[in-house]
């Protein structure tokens, strides 16, 4: 199995001596690196010219190749992306990821998307036999992206054109969900 750049990175952050502690990412020297929240609320560092994200970090310590060799998902049990305590950190498939989405959450994600142009867009142009997709598979490709899964696997798992992934993945489309 090819391992992504994502899982490579946190691999290489594990053996310099990177560690989440209390939820915050400690350098080899035991310096408090003051990490950035990314778009989705996922805390995060810089090495090796990319990004660690601090919950795959915590994943690769507690699984190692449970995590590293398999296309499990790195899951918070409390929806919290910045809540990466041991214990809020499990693997599960992306329906065990979508069932963690609190229902009020869901709720919510789903009144957003019925609303938005985009919707309105789709339901006017339904006839021209384009596929959409519903807010809960771009929730879930975006978040498959996030934890590390290539575009390429992420168009096969979802049977979709790999451009069409990259323009979700990059809220070229689907910007309002």
């Amino acid at each position: 199995m090819v391992l992504s750049k994502y899982k490579v990175r946190t691999v290489e952050a594990y053996n310099r001596g990177y560690r989440i502690i209390n939820n915050e990412c400690i350098n080899p020297d035991g310096v408090l690196i003051k990490g950035t929240v990314q778009k989705l609320g996922y805390k995060s560092f810089g090495i090796c010219g990319g990004l660690v994200k601090y919950h795959q970090l915590v994943a690769y310590e507690k699984y190692k190749d449970e995590w590293l060799y398999s296309n499990l998902l790195v899951r918070h049990l409390d929806s919290d992306p910045t809540n990466n305590s041991w214990g809020n950190i499990v693997l599960g498939t992306s329906q065990d990821n979508s069932n963690d989405i609190p229902a009020a959450t869901k709720a919510r994600m789903l009144i957003n998307a019925n609303n938005s142009p985009l919707r309105l867009i789709n339901i006017v142009n339904s006839n021209k036999n384009k596929r959409t997709l519903a807010t809960e598979q771009v929730l879930t490709i975006r978040k498959d992206y996030e934890d590390g899964l290539s575009i390429a696997n992420i168009s096969r798992k979802y049977n979709i054109d790999h451009r069409k992934v990259q323009q979700i993945t990059s809220y070229t489309t689907y910007k309002f969900i």
